[in-house]
């Protein structure tokens, strides 16, 4: 099984074939530099059978653990996020082209701040349930609901947060008591070696978590394994090539896919505020992030000076060397993706889009550095306003009021995140509850990954399932449902079936939809008809 040509392109931000990748070895390419920095071999189809295989063997003693010792086993890796965090900002900086400072907050921050929640939080998630029936409360029956891990995980990750989705992922999977076998971007393999040395220090059972190394040809591979559940974070045609390769074997799969995120800027918006958060929210990581501002969505009285404040921020966005702590951006990550951003912009030339700023290559800096573009003079039927962009491209679309701001945001395949922007925050929370996403924000934007209490995925083309919180937790595992009945009666529901069955039948429909002396009533009216000499 193949998941396609088009992982060549680095479609999105999904995990792709490199041009390096068709070589016996995958190379680790700084981007800021062009440097071949490291080489890493790639694993086999036989490799990744034999890991799933592993992960097969190591489950019944992982799963058998009790959630509190497994949280305590994983709960080492904050010592070592800690000990090692320069290591790890410094290897994802070399890796990606991030600024340093994006390293330390996207990445080792935000997985130190999912480890330590998860293990404090996690065992109490998966205590098992109580339930009992209030239909006849004194029957006797009652049911107990456990948390069962679904198995082997396959997680796929991308390049573009090529520590914190991984191990955050990883992290929970493990917690639920999955054994995981990780297969990381090719385009970030040193990242990769470095979680896969990480998880080994933390003296896990062999077999437990292993990474795979290799282009879409080895994802495919993971699939073809059968793990018992995929979960891939990466660009819509690919994920949905995943979906399609696991369908053939019942795989269940959780797909974090693209977004289109729009921000929409009220009128009584705080423009000083707004437009940091625009800047920052479509240009953090070089636009390089799923959720980033895609489509900036302004109201007419507030346009100029709007848009005027955001050219003038743009502008003054350092660019250069991301190890400097003073460098607000550094490269894109890999060559296919600044070819296709640099095309992106072209076209929208093309369409008529107005280039306010920035939008060429700086070769001079010596790597894949792009110019943060802003364009002005977009219509809603633009490629640049409906097609996602994966880099630093800032659309901005004026409207005639927030009503036709929601309603163009929902004009979209995607719904990853959206942003509102007012001071008026019950107007804020109105707006919000009208746009089709995942997750809204009001006056802030693009960070909301990295909290992991609250749930995190979207809807229509950006995928379906979630991850971290509770429901992220909840996805690698299943309820299993223990009923017991301790009553010394046989049920009124066996046969023979008679006329006075009925009426207790009818009596309890009474009783279950009713209230005060209704309810009454109807429990008199069961008990008249129940033949308890049958029951013995």
């Amino acid at each position: 099984m193949q998941l396609g040509l088009d992982t060549v392109r680095h479609e999105g931000y999904g995990t792709g074939m490199t041009a390096t990748a068709v070589a016996p070895r995958l190379a680790q390419i700084n981007p800021a530099t062009l440097e071949t920095v490291a080489e890493f071999e790639i694993a086999a189809p036989a490799d990744v059978e034999r890991a799933v295989a592993a992960a097969r063997r190591a489950l019944p003693g992982w799963a058998a653990l009790a959630p509190a010792e497994r949280a305590k086993r994983l709960g080492r890796l904050r010592a070592l996020l800690v000990e090692r965090a320069d290591e790890i900002a410094k290897t994802v900086t070399r890796s990606t082209g991030k600024p340093l400072f994006e390293s330390y907050s996207s990445e080792v921050v935000s997985v130190a701040y999912l480890v330590d929640w998860f293990v404090k939080n996690g065992p109490k998630m998966l205590r098992p349930q109580k339930i009992s029936y209030p239909l006849v409360p004194w029957s006797g029956r009652r049911s107990t609901i456990e948390f069962r891990p679904v198995g082997v995980a396959g997680i796929i990750s991308p390049w573009n947060y090529p520590f914190s989705i991984p191990v955050g992922e990883s992290v929970i999977a493990l917690l639920a008591g999955c054994t995981v076998v990780l297969k990381p971007s090719e385009v970030t393999p040193l990242v990769g070696q470095l979680v896969a040395d990480l998880f080994r220090e933390i003296g896990l059972p062999e077999g437990v978590f292993q990474v795979v190394q290799g282009p879409g040809s080895t994802g495919a591979a993971l699939i073809d394994a059968r793990p018992d559940k995929i979960s891939f974070t990466g660009g819509t045609s690919t994920g949905r090539r995943i979906m399609e390769a696991a369908a053939k074997h019942l795989i269940p799969v959780v797909l974090e896919l693209g977004g289109k995120d729009p921000m929409i800027v009220c009128r009584d918006a705080n423009l000083d505020r707004a437009t940091d958060a625009a800047v920052w929210g479509c240009f953090t990581n070089s636009g390089q992030v799923c959720a980033s501002v895609k489509r900036l969505f302004v109201v007419e009285e507030l346009a100029e000076p709007f848009t005027a404040e955001v050219l003038r921020k743009t502008k003054a966005l350092r660019m250069g060397d991301p190890m400097d702590p003073n460098v607000d951006l550094g490269s894109l990550t890999c060559k296919m993706q600044i070819d296709r951003v640099e095309e992106q912009v072209r076209s929208a030339e093309r369409e008529g889009a107005k280039l306010a700023c920035g939008g060429r290559r700086r070769e001079d800096l010596g790597g894949y550095h792009f110019e943060p573009a802003v364009f002005t003079g977009v219509t809603p039927t633009m490629t640049v306003a409906r097609e996602e962009i994966f880099g630093p491209v800032l659309p901005i679309l004026r409207v005639r009021d927030e009503e036709e701001a929601v309603r163009l945001a929902n004009d979209s395949d995607f719904g990853l995140t959206a942003s509102v922007w007012t001071k008026d925050l019950r107007r804020g929370r109105a707006l919000a509850r009208t746009i089709e996403t995942g997750t809204v924000t009001l006056n802030d934007a693009t960070y909301t990954h990295a909290l992991c209490e609250t749930p995190w995925g979207g809807v229509k083309k950006s995928g379906f399932g979630r991850a971290h919180g509770h429901a992220g937790l909840m996805e690698f595992v299943y309820p299993f449902h223990i009923n017991e009945n301790s009553s010394p009666y046989r049920s009124m529901w066996w046969f023979p079936y008679d006329t006075r069955t009925i009426d207790v039948l009818r009596a309890g429909v009474r009783y279950s939809c009713s209230k005060g002396l209704g309810k009454l009533g109807a429990l008199r009216a069961m008990v008249k008809h129940l033949d308890f000499k049958r029951l013995k």
